[in-house]
């Protein structure tokens, strides 16, 4: 189906003949070559096979059916399908196929695909699977039951062809940077910071010669792959399916062809490093402003390795959360497009399964069933970590039920949390009442929360943070270098690196006071004058001038997860939870929760979820202590 589910024609009805597809049918196409008469003509070959009796090899095509770019789409460039391509069934009589042809239509970027197709040697001749012609657009049934064989054919082609859209004048530098970064050594990528390459910017500006920098070092050519990420094709929800699910995946932008490996080396350099917040907001002459998704590569990776190593619900809900920032005009896609990653074939067979349902069902009811069968499926409360309160619900949802509409990377944002147990090994005990949605959970409670300070996205955009100062102040007046500790290791949730070490070393206590200097310096976070920033800085151990290089370690980490916000709790605890986290909100341990969760009281043992937590000193069971069973465990009636 359409990705958006919508339904553009893509030819009259009788492009399609009456051939009813069984249940592992697919159609192919194969592109004829260039008619050296007609330059823009496209001819298409559909055939018909079956996938479950030695299907011929095959590919299949990943492409976004609207504007390629920002820019295209600024110029007019939409999903109509308004570009004429000729569509010739297979009938083992050649000298009749062209003449029983039949015009459909196709969108922009995809009749530029098609053409790219037509003229590439390697690609010409050989057979594809392309949503837009190889199902029947107009008809419904055909269509739900395609969606469902999606990820079985993306499992079963040799390769994926990602198309990226037309090329443009930067997409040969983006391209050769990125070839530069996946094959450069590591010692020298440890080398390579932002700051190297805005000296050597310096060099090129002073001298107006940039050809003698080489495209690691070289300004614009980081500016480049920084705008090839911009394209819509990395903001999909189904290309997650479509690329994790690949034996092969190759990249295509106009004349220009590499490996996805490559764009996932890239992308894992820059998300991992120095670079995490510096290249998306490279300085840019950009007229459309947009978001850049340079980190969809390595998110895609992630959920291909979580395929591999979890469990049905734990694949899906991982899926879930790492797509929080993907795209889809239709909402119930944020979860029929990763159904695919889930089909284990016969493994669950006699578990209940979400399909893809689109008439009749609404968005709400699609995230509930989701909700729920994540819930049963699973043996942890894994689901809950991804909850964020109502300013980040949409609609009317049950308070324990994720809005997957959100495009915002929320809270913890850590998917799996193995390393916390603050609960211990308890197990969890949960109910569901079907008729109400009320989920009814146990749990203890730990404090309620007295004071709450600014977002770490406040702090990052340069606002005032006297609330986080003040928090640190009385932290380090009433315990001293513990209480500074619990403060710097909250922020982080006291989580570091790729793969994530917990916990975090002593040696970026240091790196905190210079990173703290650093973002004195640059707003307005203490009331008063700079010598009093310096007598803070100073009674906290920190006796030089802060520097911008010894604060880079902290802001790194710091940078992850920027949606929290820091509290202390009325026995001076210090964690750090939702956006949404108000004071006398209450924090508790929660059985099958590997962290401690909040909630807003609404009425006689009714709850509302708000999210989930860091609690420095008390993220493995210490809140238990020795005799679990004889704490005051109580019920929550979870709205």
């Amino acid at each position: 189906m359409h990705e958006d589910n919508q339904t553009p024609s893509l030819a009259p009805p009788a492009v399609y003949p009456a051939l009813p597809l069984t249940i592992s049918d697919i159609r192919l196409v194969t592109i004829d070559p260039r008619d050296e008469n007609d330059e823009d003509r496209v001819v298409c070959r559909m055939s018909v096979v079956n996938l479950g009796r030695c299907a011929p090899e095959f590919h299949t095509l990943s492409y976004t059916w609207g504007p390629a770019s920002p820019e295209d789409a600024a110029k007019g460039v939409t999903d109509n399908p308004s570009n004429p391509v000729w569509i010739v069934w297979e009938t083992g009589k050649p000298s009749e196929r062209i003449s029983h042809g039949e015009v459909g239509f196709v969108a922009s970027n995809l009749k530029a695909a098609l053409l790219r197709l037509r003229d590439n040697s390697d690609l010409s001749g050989k057979r594809f699977w392309i949503d837009a012609i190889c199902i029947d657009q107009r008809n419904l049934q055909e269509g739900s039951s395609q969606v469902r064989l999606m990820a079985r054919v993306f499992r079963s082609a040799t390769s994926v062809l990602i198309w990226l859209g037309e090329e443009d004048e930067h997409t040969a530098r983006s391209f050769h940077l990125m070839e530069s970064v996946a094959e450069a050594k590591p010692e020298m990528l440890h080398l390579l910071t932002p700051h190297l390459v805005m000296q050597h910017q310096t060099c090129v500006d002073e001298n107006t010669n940039s050809t003698q920098i080489p495209p690691l070092h070289n300004h614009t050519y980081w500016e480049a792959a920084r705008k090839l990420f911009r394209r819509n094709y990395f903001s999909r929800v189904w290309i997650i399916q479509e690329v994790v699910l690949a034996k092969k995946a190759t990249v295509l932008c106009g004349s220009h062809m590499t490996s996805w490996e490559h764009l996932e080396s890239f992308s894992h350099f820059v998300t991992t490093t120095s670079w995490s917040r510096h290249f998306a907001n490279l300085s840019s002459e950009d007229s459309i402003p947009g978001p850049c998704y340079h980190m969809t590569p390595t998110g895609l990776k992630a959920n291909r390795k979580s395929r591999q190593a979890l469990s049905y619900a734990e694949t899906l809900v991982h899926a879930l959360i790492r797509s929080r920032p993907y795209r889809c005009r239709d909402s119930r896609d944020k979860v029929y497009g990763l159904l695919g990653l889930v089909d284990f074939g016969d493994l669950f067979k006699d578990k209940r399964r979400l399909h893809p349902v689109y008439g009749g069902r609404s968005v709400e009811s699609v995230y509930i069933d989701a909700a729920v069968q994540i819930l049963e499926d699973s043996d942890d409360l894994l689901l809950l970590y991804d909850i964020e309160g109502q300013k980040f619900q949409y609609s009317d949802l049950p308070s324990w039920v994720p809005d997957w509409r959100c495009e915002k990377p929320l809270g913890l944002r850590v998917t799996g949390y193995r390393r916390f147990r603050a609960a211990g090994d308890l197990p969890r005990n949960l109910f569901i009442h079907d008729s109400s949605k009320i989920l009814e959970i146990r749990g203890l409670k730990l404090d309620d929360i007295e004071t709450s300070a600014e977002t770490k996205h406040d702090i990052i955009s340069s606002r005032p943070f006297p609330g986080v100062i003040n928090i640190l102040r009385q932290q380090h007046r009433h315990q001293g270098k513990v209480g500074l500790e619990a403060v710097w290791r909250a922020l982080l949730t006291d989580t570091d690196g790729d793969p994530p070490q917990c916990p975090v070393d002593t040696s970026f206590e240091i790196s905190f006071l210079h990173w703290l200097g650093v973002k004195l310096a640059s707003s307005r976070g203490l009331t008063g004058s700079i010598g009093e920033g310096n007598e803070l800085l100073a009674s906290l151990g920190l006796a030089e001038t802060p520097q911008q290089g010894k604060a880079a370690a902290y802001e790194a980490s710091f940078s992850h997860g920027v949606h929290l916000r820091l509290f202390s709790t009325s026995q001076k605890h210090i964690g750090v939870g939702s956006e949404s986290l108000e004071e006398r909100d209450s924090v508790w341990i929660v059985p099958g929760s590997r962290v401690p969760l909040i909630f807003r009281s609404v009425g006689d043992c009714e709850y509302r979820l708000v999210g989930g937590a860091y609690v420095h000193g008390f993220m493995n069971g210490e809140a238990l202590g020795v005799d679990a069973e004889g704490l005051q465990w109580q019920t929550l009636r979870v709205v």
